[in-house]
């Protein structure tokens, strides 16, 4: 795997503790899976959103990942 591109959008400042959350496991395992069965590259966009100990949402990340069996 190999990490293409990494942007972030910061909606509220931060003086605390960030929770991350990405709710794209079975994306990623999908195109995982592609990976392996054809043997070429995919790329996959994950996304993160980052919130502040009371629930409200301070950023999102989005990472651009490369997967290839080898």
């Amino acid at each position: 795997m190999l990490v293409l591109h990494i942007e972030a959008d910061f909606v509220k400042k931060v003086a605390k503790t960030l929770t991350l959350t990405c709710s794209d496991g079975a994306l990623f395992q999908a195109t995982i899976q592609k990976a392996i069965e054809t043997g070429e590259a995919q790329v996959f966009q994950a996304e993160s959103i980052a919130t502040l100990p009371d629930g409200r949402e301070a950023a999102r990340v989005r990472i651009t990942w490369s997967f290839k069996s080898k």
